[in-house]
């Protein structure tokens, strides 16, 4: 991996602006996610994609405990970029997860192959109160790769740069976050392997092409 060490001399991202634009982020994540989303709906309709799950998959166990597990998926990202201070390696890894982002929605729009072991559960407390909403904001096509695989990976493969000593608790939240969905029902295990995939990948692809200004 082509890196550059410079301890000094590069420029020093503020907190007010990393956190502006891990704001912004969030923001246009939020909004385009629901989009794609969306149309990914509307053009499953009416057509019959080959079928991802595999003999025995809708004998996985639902384990709604795994939802914070799941839910993890989304600090990870922003416990990275908190930790950046290079104005360059902020932008240049927000790039990467952008491009990472757009090859999903490819992927979601072009296959929107329904997920159809979600149960049917009564809320019967706050918990699951929580994960019955969530059920109804994320609806079940955007799947195929899984997203939420692709970026606790990528997280992984961006701590062995910036803060080496924890990227061994970022594989393992990966780990733990791959195997929750499966859990909570939200994706198929070749969903799992192909946001995997993905994530090595560009990892292979692109960071490991890239210099970084790398803070111990």
């Amino acid at each position: 991996m082509n890196q550059i060490l410079l301890p000094m001399g590069y420029e020093r991202i503020s907190l007010k602006l990393r956190i502006f634009w891990i704001l912004t982020a969030v923001g246009y994540f939020a909004f385009s996610y629901l989009c794609v989303q969306r149309l990914a709906e509307y053009l499953a309709q009416g057509h019959n994609f080959i079928p991802l799950q595999l003999p025995g998959e809708g004998l996985i166990p639902f384990i709604p405990a795994f939802f914070v597990a799941y839910s993890a998926t989304y600090i990870l990202p922003l416990y990275l970029f908190i930790q950046i201070k290079s104005r360059n390696d902020f932008f240049k890894m927000l790039g990467v997860f952008l491009i990472l982002n757009m090859v999903h929605y490819l992927f979601f729009i072009l296959y929107p192959v329904p997920y159809i072991f979600r149960p049917h559960f009564e809320p019967a407390n706050d918990f699951l109160k929580l994960l019955f909403y969530f059920y109804q904001l994320d609806r079940p096509y955007n799947n195929f790769p899984s997203l939420h695989v692709s970026f606790p990976f990528l997280c992984f493969y961006f701590s062995r740069i910036f803060v080496h000593k924890q990227a061994p608790i970022f594989f393992l939240m990966s780990i733990l976050i791959a195997f929750s969905t499966l859990l909570i029902k939200q994706h198929y295990f070749l969903d799992v392997a192909a946001g995997w995939f993905l994530a090595w990948m560009t990892n292979k692809l692109i960071i490991s092409r890239m210099t970084f200004e790398i803070q111990k």
